[in-house]
């Protein structure tokens, strides 16, 4: 008896009866399925605490904020984000190539130069919130002017229209009629 038992101990696991070498791999399979769960849980976690943070901080910008970060978009020739930043409003009369070309026509006179706010007003009517945003883009002769548009879709304001024109901005002629 004690002999089998030598043998048995010194035989590889492919020799051993079945029953014995049964017992290891379910183990193994619970173990793979519960690290496999936690990993799938970790990546779940970490995408909801990300999207929650960028939808904080979107929400928390206001319309001076939601500006300067649309027109650097546009200076930093990103029309995928800039679009991303327009209200429905604006996404039903301009589809996303359309804005594309667009920008990128109106690029190369925006791509130098600082933005700097220079007038800002808001106006609430019906519930609704509007702002429009006169931005200078640039010093000098190559001054270029944005007058941007926002509305308010629930905390986040975006922009529901834009104009570019030469030089520095006029100064507080804006209308806020939406």
């Amino acid at each position: 008896m004690a002999r089998f038992n030598q043998i048995k101990k010194a035989a590889p696991s492919s020799q051993l009866p079945a029953s014995e070498n049964a017992i290891s791999e379910p183990r193994i399979s619970a173990l793979k399925a519960i690290m496999l769960t936690i990993t799938i849980l970790l990546v779940g976690i970490s995408i909801i605490i990300g999207t929650i943070y960028l939808l904080a901080t979107h929400a928390s910008k206001g319309p001076t904020e939601a500006a300067v970060s649309f027109v650097t978009a546009v200076q930093n020739n990103d029309p995928k984000t800039a679009y991303a930043l327009t209200a429905l409003s604006f996404k039903q009369a301009v589809n996303q190539s359309d804005f594309t070309k667009i920008l990128t026509a109106q690029n190369a006179t925006l791509t130098n130069g600082k933005i700097a706010v220079v007038d800002q007003k808001t106006k609430t009517s019906d519930g609704r919130q509007s702002a429009n945003i006169g931005v200078n883009i640039g010093t000098g002769a190559e001054t270029m002017n944005a007058t941007v548009q926002l509305e308010k879709n629930g905390n986040a304001w975006m922009v529901s229209n834009v104009s570019f024109g030469k030089g520095p901005y006029a100064g507080s002629t804006l209308d806020l009629n939406p």
